[in-house]
């Protein structure tokens, strides 16, 4: 008697992999909302009066936080250093795990 086994094989997603997973429809939204109002579009954007930059305008600061907890774009010192991708990536974790507090400036007022 021979039998037979199906075994479902399942990978654990890692932070960067679910970091580059589209979120739902409204993270989604919202975080195209703030590259309009923070950066128009502009991977290697810099605010000019602050360690602002990138996309999303992650603080040097918050960046580094960010993605040290989230274990995405460690390797890039500022989010203008990192591609478009891992930008999009982190901000995506930050809001799944933070939420949307470091854009608060943003918000008021804006639609985001």
């Amino acid at each position: 008697v021979t039998a037979t086994a199906t075994v479902k094989v399942t990978r654990t997603a890692t932070p960067a992999s679910r970091g580059l997973q589209r979120a739902d429809r409204g993270t989604e939204a919202f975080l195209a909302c703030v590259v309009h109002r923070e950066s128009r579009g502009n991977p290697r954007a810099q605010n000019p009066h602050s360690t602002a930059s990138g996309l999303f305008q992650f603080l040097d600061g918050t960046w580094r936080n960010v993605t040290s907890m989230s274990g995405i774009g460690t390797q890039y010192a500022r989010a203008k250093d990192a591609p478009s991708s891992v930008q999009w990536a982190v901000a995506r974790w930050t809001v799944e795990h933070i939420g949307r507090s470091p854009w608060r400036a943003t918000v008021p007022g804006t639609g985001c």
